[in-house]
């Protein structure tokens, strides 16, 4: 679960608390509504039982009549009517009458109450339906029945209770044949709930307007510790990112160093082994260039003897043509000259020197170009010829590459450059053996030299089997090889370009696939000492 997901569940969680605590605190008020109008609906009944009661206690109650307060036409008693001293009429209030007239005399101030029964004896005081299932319930155990109603559009609560026989009650009802303890009826009485309503409603209002800014509290809370949490998240991640990315750097960097130290060492081996090579080279030139000497000065010698040798026998010839000697003898050295063929070894001699002497100036130009190839003489910088390095390298890698390679030579006219040489035969070896290695049967290595401004370069063009595209930004990381495992370690190209670069040079590369290959070295005529860097 993420960090917003997190929030965005407490703020749910806080939403629901908070609507479940809204929930709650109206349903209290509501019921705290009807608990007080039902206090307020007991407390008139039980006024009006005990005021019932207190008249039932005096066997009723004398006032004078007047318009409102007339003969109760269904009392049966003969002293219902009395008349004072003075000539006052007085009549008798029976309980249910007098508290008949006192729920009708002040309804506004305790509410409508009513009195009734299933056995009338005023048929006005007869009972609604609610009021009628009430006392029929109360006849069967019931001990009060309330109920909130909707009369004339208002809401109302009703609570009825029964009223049961006392022995007071006999007096004017035994002819109805009641003993004490039985149902006589009921009195109810009706809260109209509007006034608690809007009590309730202003109360509703103030508790959701408390719900609703605790709520707004809450969020502003969460949001401002979302915005927090994502700020030290945030600076968190930034931290790790930073760390990530010095130990990336730091890896790199290892690994960039180690490249190097690896590419170091192994042109520190290569150095050496040219070094050797070329000490190899001067000690077998100290040795073969005194024989070779003797021996093309004893072949010119050779050369001049035999010549002087072909030049006596033509005379001979000549002489034997020109004098008489006998047939026989003439015959015997005809036959002498077919024998041991003689107009062959006239003409076979002297290529046969020939070929001594290419062959041993062959030897001190391998021998020579060795030595140039490793320049066992000089570490320092110096001017050298690219053309004559060229040739050394093909001098060296002959054997290498002539079974499957032919050599196309287009040497331009360019000066002398500042350079070390060897390291510069060793890039020229990497990139001449590479191209060999990607023509597969047979093909063509072409090699240019030109110049442009102030610069040089050896550009050599294979025509095998080309370089992939995705390979092409791959060529001089070290290590890379497109080669099968065994036959390389990937390290020619990026030593080369590493020389070419510590020259103030570059190397440029052009490849299709299937049609061949291109490098270019680019290199400055004129490179100061002091800037040039010796070494990987």
């Amino acid at each position: 679960m993420n960090r917003q997901q997190k929030y965005l569940l407490l703020l749910l969680a806080w939403t629901a608390l908070l609507g479940f605590s809204l929930h709650w605190n109206l349903k209290q008020i509501d019921q705290n509504t009807l608990i007080a109008a039902e206090a307020t609906a007991r407390a008139y009944i039980s006024k009006d039982l005990a005021f019932r009661s207190w008249v039932a206690s005096h066997h009723g109650i004398y006032v004078p009549t007047d318009q409102n307060t007339p003969p109760n036409p269904y009392l049966n008693t003969p002293d219902k009517n009395e008349e004072t001293i003075s000539g006052k009429l007085l009549t008798l209030m029976n309980p249910s009458y007098a508290l008949r007239q006192l729920q009708t005399d002040f309804a506004n101030e305790f509410g409508k109450s009513h009195i009734t029964s299933l056995k009338l004896v005023n048929p006005n005081n007869a009972p609604d339906h609610w009021e009628h299932e009430a006392l029929q319930l109360f006849e069967q155990g019931d001990k009060e029945r309330i109920q909130v109603q909707t009369i004339d559009g208002k809401a109302v609560l009703r609570l009825m209770i029964p009223i049961f026989v006392e022995k007071e009650c006999l007096s004017c009802h035994g002819y109805q044949v009641y003993k004490v303890g039985d149902v006589r009826g009921g009195i109810s009485t009706s809260i109209t709930l509007a006034p608690y309503l809007t009590a309730n409603n202003n109360i509703d209002q103030g508790i959701k307007f408390f719900h609703g800014l605790i709520w707004l509290l809450g969020q502003i809370g969460l949001g401002v510790s979302y915005r927090r949490e994502t700020y030290i998240a945030a600076a968190q991640l930034k931290a790790k990112a930073k760390l990530i990315d010095q130990n990336t750097w730091l890896e790199n960097e290892v690994q960039r160093r180690q490249q190097e130290n690896l590419q170091a060492q192994i042109q520190m081996m290569q150095s050496e082994k040219l070094a050797a090579i070329g000490q190899l080279a001067a000690g077998v030139a100290h040795e073969i260039n005194n024989p070779i000497g003797f021996i093309t000065s004893n072949l010119n010698t050779l050369k001049q003897y035999v010549g002087t040798l072909f030049e006596i026998i033509r005379h001979y010839e000549k002489i034997l043509d020109a004098i008489a000697v006998e047939p026989e003898i003439r015959q015997q050295i005809a036959n002498l000259k077919v024998k041991d063929e003689l107009a062959y070894l006239l003409d076979d001699i002297p290529q046969l020197i020939a070929e001594s002497q290419d062959g041993l100036n062959r030897v001190r130009n391998i021998v020579q170009d060795l030595k140039d190839f490793s320049s066992v003489d000089s570490e320092a910088y110096e001017m050298a010829d690219l053309n004559k390095c060229l040739e050394s390298t093909l001098n060296i890698i002959w054997n290498e590459i002539k079974y499957r390679c032919e050599i196309v030579k287009h040497y331009g006219d360019i000066p002398e450059i500042s350079c070390m040489p060897a390291q510069l035969n060793q890039v020229f070896m990497n990139l001449l053996l590479n191209a060999a290695q990607a023509i597969k049967a047979k093909g063509t290595i072409t090699i240019s030299t030109g110049t442009s401004n102030d610069q040089v370069w050896v550009a050599i063009n294979d025509n095998g089997s080309g370089i992939s595209p995705e390979h092409i930004n791959h060529l001089f990381e070290p290590f890379f090889t497109t080669r099968p495992v065994g036959e390389g370690i990937g390290l020619g190209l990026s030593v080369s370009q590493k020389i070419i670069q510590n020259h103030h040079g570059k190397i440029e590369v052009d490849s299709t696939v299937d049609q061949g290959t291109t490098f270019k070295v680019i290199l400055p005529i004129h490179v100061q000492p002091e800037t040039a860097q010796s070494g990987l």
